[in-house]
């Protein structure tokens, strides 16, 4: 329960920080007059999403992929095993969950925060879900190959809250283009 609270926290903590920086980063180069106030929605939405979505579902997740994957590879020794297992969970992080789970919650909790009505919500996932899904593989798969691999299975959840806040700039530059 205390490393639930510890992602729950850490993420949403992050999710909050990486939209102020791409808040931060839009405004670069404009005027004062053209530049937007900051936008306290859409920082809770992407804080929200982050704890509710990295801090909790990733938890759960992350927790099925090695007893899965080793028993795709039965009898193997266990530094081939454990190289294996972070490639397929990379694999199935980034070619199952994200395209089909992560990327649809992010716009479908985000938007909705942030006031679109259904119909909004759904033309910004289908406007952005391609060029979304596109531009995680470029982070993640590298970042999920290592976390996989090299990172303890009860820190893996902290340090994709701290790989996000990076990705969060990225997908929250997307989702508002």
């Amino acid at each position: 329960m205390r490393q639930l609270a510890r992602n729950i926290v850490a993420a949403g903590s992050l999710g909050c920080f990486g939209d102020a920086v791409c808040q931060k980063v839009e405004s670069l180069g404009k005027k004062p007059a053209d530049a937007k106030p900051f936008d306290f929605k859409r920082n809770f939405a992407l804080g929200f999403f982050n704890a509710s979505y990295v801090g909790v579902v990733c938890e759960y997740v992350y927790r099925v992929y090695p007893p899965m994957t080793a028993r795709l590879f039965p009898g193997l020794r266990s530094n081939r095993l454990a190289l294996r297992v972070a490639i397929m969970a990379t694999m199935l992080d980034n070619f199952v969950h994200v395209p089909l789970g992560y990327i649809p919650a992010f716009y479908l909790i985000t938007e909705p925060i942030q006031g679109s009505d259904r119909s909004e919500t759904v033309k910004s996932l289908r406007e952005h879900w391609w060029r979304s899904t596109y531009m995680c593989w470029s982070f993640w798969i590298p970042f999920q190959g290592i976390n996989f691999y090299a990172i303890a299975k009860h820190n893996r959840v902290v340090a994709v809250a701290f790989g996000n806040l990076l990705w969060t700039v990225v997908l929250d530059y997307i989702a508002h283009r």
